[in-house]
């Protein structure tokens, strides 16, 4: 059985060393990990295989109380589909709301899956800018995408790109 599980909480020192260490005792299999830092607060999505159900989920519910955290555990897709990026977007300029609704959506409107999505506010800037870095799986019209993408760089007065990503030989 594979597992999703979600962590969020406050950030300090010890925080992957006590799920990791849950999901070992258990027998669990790390399989995928992500985990960042956003504005102070720690955020990780994994997906770990095998394990025994109820040591994993006792075991954190114990370190969710004892470290303050959010941990939700969901069954995970079986077999997930292998998807590699094709597309990388990049928008940069003074911050505005609605910019990742804004480059997103033409994105979903041309069917591309966005595979991988960073942002990044600088407040110590005169003016406050927004950086959003995208990686995504484009099946469309490249030309249409960049197109519509101008259009709402021009409209936000930011700058939008589109480039080729080089696919790997794995």
């Amino acid at each position: 059985m594979r597992r999703l599980i979600t962590v969020t909480g406050p950030d300090r020192p010890g925080l992957i060393a006590a799920i990791s260490r849950v999901l070992a005792d258990a027998g669990a299999d790390l399989e995928d990990i992500s985990m960042t830092r956003l504005s102070g607060n720690f955020a990780m999505i994994l997906v770990a295989r095998h394990g025994e159900e109820a040591p994993i989920r006792d075991g954190l519910d114990e370190v969710s109380r004892r470290l303050g955290l959010f941990i939700h555990v969901e069954p995970s897709v079986e077999a997930p589909e292998e998807q590699e990026a094709n597309g990388f977007v990049s928008a940069v300029g003074p911050n505005r709301i609605g910019i990742v609704a804004a480059v997103s959506k033409v994105l979903a409107d041309h069917g591309a899956n966005i595979l991988e999505m960073n942002t990044r506010l600088l407040e110590k800037t005169e003016v406050p800018v927004y950086f959003v870095r995208i990686e995504a799986l484009i099946s469309a019209d490249w030309e249409a995408v960049a197109r519509e993408l101008g259009e709402v760089g021009a409209q936000l007065g930011i700058e939008v790109r589109l480039e080729p990503l080089e696919q790997s030989d794995l």
